[in-house]
Parts: C-alpha cells; structure tokens; sequence
C-alpha cells in the first residue's frame, strides 16, 4: 500500500514539476570536476566539462530510506519518539575533576 502510493506520487505529482540542482550542488560538482582535472596526467583525457548549467533532479527511489520507511512505525512503537531522547554527551567524571582534564 505504502510503494503504491509513493509510486502514485511521483506518477501524479512528481511528474508536474522540473526540478533541478540547487546552485551549492553546481557549485560542488564544479569543485569536485576541478579537483580530478588536477589529478589526471596530461595524456590521459580528464572528465567532461560541462557548462555551468544545473542538471535536472527526480526523486530517487533507489535508497535506504525508502527501503526502510515501512518499518519506521513498528521502530517507533518499540523505541518510543525522538523527541524523548537527547543526543548531548554527558560527563560522568564530577565537574571539578573533568575541569582539570
């Protein structure tokens, strides 16, 4: 039911708009393009240069995070929300001895 309704998703709403790169991705895959120019000897041909345009963007199927969405609600359930948890390190050394770390 879920893959259906993605896969309907892209059919009927995806399919309406042009999405492209953003200018930071231009941006980095100009850098990147650079960076193997300089490590490719000279005889050996180099990648393409392509003209500073963005490159046309659709939505990606292919990644873990579709894969894993139908199992989110059953994690969810047995591990309870993200917002009840904290990321923050925490110190178990008392404060006056971590002071002198």
């Amino acid at each position: 039911m879920l893959g259906r309704s993605i896969c309907l998703f892209i059919r009927e709403v995806c399919s309406q708009y042009d999405t492209a790169e953003l200018p930071h991705e231009m941006a980095t895959h100009g850098r990147r393009v650079a960076a193997l120019a300089k490590k490719t000897p000279a005889d050996t041909p180099g990648p393409s240069q392509r003209k500073l345009t963005s490159i046309r963007k659709e939505i990606n199927l292919s990644t873990y995070k579709y894969h894993a969405l139908g199992d989110y609600p059953d994690l969810i359930a047995w591990s309870g929300t993200t917002d009840n948890a904290s990321t923050q390190t925490v110190s178990v050394l008392p404060r006056k001895h971590a002071e002198s770390l």
